[in-house]
């Protein structure tokens, strides 16, 4: 705090700290699997998404093998007994999400594996988590495909009701232009990867966000509160310049 202090000071010289925010609590995601054929109901798994001491300004993306609308919660995950005890409502937002059946219909005939919702789930920079949104993807049969599945090949897969995965960005390869033999090497490579990938149709979903805990701040309030902050801005602006003028009058 004294290094921290001092770096926001114009007195001293001290070397950078860079300071990370983190989320104290564990925060997890619960949600009903849809009943499979030799189950009687549904199933309640609760899976951690953002560890305790997470940092925050993050993202993930979550998988769920669903073929009818369904709605998960992220809520806290557990706590400590002298936590727990005057913690609150430990629910956070519930997403529901809708228009997953008439999406699947589109594709009925032309999928080859389950369809699959990808949800993102951000924790962002001031620690709240929040679903960002909901796609749908298919993946398409290829004619070898259509094949094997008459036959009977490669009918029955495994059926996980939910992967988690990082967020991953996009990102570009470079090729060296001025290389004929490496854009022809690449030029191959990309038209053989083309022929074993299959094509994945993207459908975006309705995603409805629910506030579960604490109820957000209303229009009004933020006015008032962010008014509140600006005069402690002033305030600590003024007594800064005030202390600053009587270090360097003492110094003079």
């Amino acid at each position: 705090a004294a290094f921290r202090g001092a770096a926001l000071s114009h007195q001293f010289k001290v070397k950078e700290i860079k300071i990370k925010d983190i989320t104290p609590y564990p925060i997890e995601v619960s949600y009903v699997s849809e009943p499979k054929e030799s189950e009687d109901g549904n199933k309640l798994y609760n899976i951690i998404l953002f560890n305790e001491y997470s940092a925050v300004e993050s993202r993930k993306l979550m998988s769920f093998k669903h073929t009818s609308d369904f709605n998960f919660t992220l809520k806290y995950g557990n706590l400590s007994e002298n936590v727990e005890k005057n913690f609150g409502p430990k629910d956070i937002i519930i997403s529901k999400i809708t228009g997953l059946a008439d999406a699947i219909k589109r594709f009925e005939d032309t999928s080859s594996e389950k369809p699959k919702v990808k949800v993102t789930l951000q924790l962002s920079e001031s620690g709240f988590v929040t679903s960002k949104d909901a796609v749908l993807t298919i993946e398409q049969q290829t004619f070898t495909d259509k094949v094997k599945t008459f036959f009977g090949v490669n009918g029955n897969k495994s059926d996980d009701s939910i992967k988690e995965v990082p967020f991953q960005e996009e990102t570009t390869s470079s090729v060296n232009a001025s290389d004929p033999n490496e854009l022809n090497n690449t030029q191959i490579s990309e038209t053989e990867s083309q022929k074993q990938t299959k094509k994945i149709e993207t459908i975006t979903l309705n995603l409805e966000i629910e506030n579960a805990g604490i109820k957000p701040l209303g229009t009004e309030e933020k006015e008032n509160s962010i008014r509140r902050l600006r005069a402690m801005d002033d305030a600590d602006r003024q007594r800064r310049a005030r202390e600053e003028a009587r270090n360097s009058l003492e110094s003079f």
